[in-house]
């Protein structure tokens, strides 16, 4: 069954993780801006995508979806409304973020499951 406070907690531990990362990836003065956008977006919908296994393993892909939506539209509203950015403007960009948000955190619950599912059977050998 989907447990709301465990997807709740997976939520805000993400996006705690992701301002650690940010934070320091700023305070190391992080040159290349393509490696630090990379290097975040893992951060934000790839720690969604694990904290999806940690918190709900009984749906572990619907909770990795819906918090990576949850997370990009709190991206798109937070550039939208405090660093004045029109992302409105363009839908193409929005599909684009939101469908690289999706697509992370899914391929990092499936690795995340495939890991442990693989781990557990080593151990029962």
């Amino acid at each position: 069954m989907f447990d709301v406070k465990k997807f709740m907690q997976a939520i805000g531990l993400s996006l705690l993780l992701s301002i650690l990362v940010s934070v320091i990836l700023g305070l190391i003065q992080f040159d290349n801006s393509i490696a630090f956008l990379i290097i975040q977006m893992l951060a934000f919908y790839g720690s969604m995508g694990f904290f999806a296994v940690i918190f709900n393993p009984k749906t572990p892909f619907t909770a990795s979806y819906i918090g990576a939506l949850i997370i990009a539209m709190l991206n798109i509203l937070f550039s939208n409304f405090v660093l004045g950015v029109w992302v409105f403007i363009n839908p193409a960009s929005i599909n684009n973020m939101l469908s690289f948000a999706v697509l992370m955190a899914l391929s990092v619950t499936a690795i995340t499951l495939f890991i442990k599912n693989r781990s557990g059977r080593l151990a029962d050998v």
